[in-house]
């Protein structure tokens, strides 16, 4: 059995909203192993926001332990923490988030020349991932030229540029229209399947569950398998 990539043991969050104490995640243990595909579901206000960003080391437990890779997140200052967490994980969001003002080449190399790679890696690595996702004609547009699930696909090779243990997207075709939102869907699929990256995706949508070998359910700060 591989071994997990990311480990949640007995983590708990409490927040205060307004003096009022809200138990957003009660007692969460969750192993996410390499190779899987995971899709995390839930009502809103189930707890499954807080866990995406817990799992993301967006945010901390109030007490618990996540591991990235067997290190424990809570014995990492906040540098090593934000390297971590842009080497370890790659993020696929609903509103893409890419950068205007860069070219589809210089979206994907960010993250890349963010942690200072060598720039002949650089070149290397996104060449190959834009063809990958099938934009190699597209290196120079920029995002307002490319229809929504282009953009998503830009964001998954920029996602994938640093070789991250897991992708965790949230809502991937949350902005899309359903044959956008299928083809998105079956590009997390085969790059789960063929390159074994570890896919999670955080989604209310019946037909991207549909693509998961794997699912868990956020109910009042609690899981179900």
């Amino acid at each position: 059995m591989e071994k997990a990539v990311l480990r949640l043991h007995d983590v708990h969050k409490t927040y205060f909203l307004d003096g009022v104490e809200v138990r957003a995640l009660r007692g969460v243990t969750l192993d996410i192993r390499k190779g899987d595909f995971l899709a995390i579901t839930g009502a809103s206000g189930s707890g499954k926001s807080t866990l995406l960003n817990v799992i993301g080391c967006l945010d901390s437990p109030t007490s618990g332990r996540v591991e990235i890779n067997g290190v424990d997140t809570a014995t990492l200052d906040d540098d090593r923490l934000a390297r971590m967490r842009g080497k370890e994980i790659g993020f696929v969001f609903q509103s893409f988030n890419l950068q205007p003002n860069m070219t589809v080449w210089e979206n994907v190399a960010l993250a890349m020349r963010i942690h200072e790679y060598p720039e002949e890696e650089v070149t290397e690595t996104v060449t190959r991932l834009l063809a990958d996702v099938g934009l190699s004609d597209r290196i120079g547009h920029y995002p307002n030229q490319l229809s929504g699930g282009q953009q998503q696909r830009v964001a998954i090779a920029r996602a994938l540029s640093t070789n991250p243990a897991i992708i965790l997207a949230d809502e991937p075709t949350g902005n899309l229209d359903s044959e956008s939102g299928g083809h998105i869907m079956e590009l997390l699929a085969r790059i789960n399947k063929e390159d074994k990256v570890t896919v999670v995706v955080v989604t209310h949508e019946p037909t991207v569950v549909s693509y998961a070998r794997r699912k868990v359910h956020v109910k009042d700060g609690k899981i179900n398998a």
